[in-house]
């Protein structure tokens, strides 16, 4: 319960006259990784994830707007669980290596949308391909890291596309076009 009102008094901050300069938070990589499902032959959902994720969050208190997000993805840091699959994922039936060693997403606008939500739209890259994305974000936990002192964030944000539209449509109807991406980000702030 505390976290949570800890988070819920970060976010009315948001609104607060108090003139704070932007914070900066990387990425725990160790603690960030993206996990996508997709239909196979039209009947059951398999599952994936990527690690290694790095990046930053740029915070602006005073204007929520003027926020951003820049973060990158090895390609390889694909883990499938079949190492059939992952072999299959990054052959050139699914991703052209010559173009996409890394999925990219960097935001354009962050519109907060309640205490602890906010809409995030971005570009994303894949495959060398980049088209808008709007993330669903909601902060989990805000507090300090209680090993090194240093402000924590934490967040969960949701998204789907189709991967037709990033040239990356192999199999395509028997296994799915539509594919669901739940991100998980812990991130630090820098001192």
């Amino acid at each position: 319960m505390t976290h949570l009102l800890k988070a819920a008094t970060f976010i009315a901050l948001l609104a607060g006259p108090v003139q704070a300069a932007p914070e900066a938070y990387t990425l725990d990589t160790q603690q960030s990784q993206v996990e996508f499902s997709y239909s196979h032959v039209g009947q059951v959902n398999n599952w994936g994830r990527f690690n290694g994720l790095v990046g930053t969050i740029v915070w602006d208190i005073d204007q929520p707007a003027a926020s951003s997000v820049q973060v990158i993805i090895p390609a390889n840091a694909i883990l499938t669980g079949w190492e059939s699959r992952f072999r299959n994922m990054l052959s050139q039936d699914y991703y052209d290596r010559a173009v996409g060693q890394t999925v990219k997403f960097s935001s354009t606008t962050i519109l907060p949308t309640g205490h602890t939500t906010a809409q995030v739209t971005g570009d994303l890259t894949l495959n060398g391909v980049t088209r808008p994305v709007i993330l669903d974000v909601v902060l989990v936990n805000f507090r300090d890291n209680p090993r090194s002192g240093q402000g924590r964030a934490e967040f969960v944000a949701t998204t789907s596309f189709n991967r037709s539209e990033f040239d990356f449509d192999a199999l395509a109807p028997l296994v799915g076009d539509r594919v669901e991406l739940m991100i998980r980000v812990a991130a630090t702030k820098v001192r």
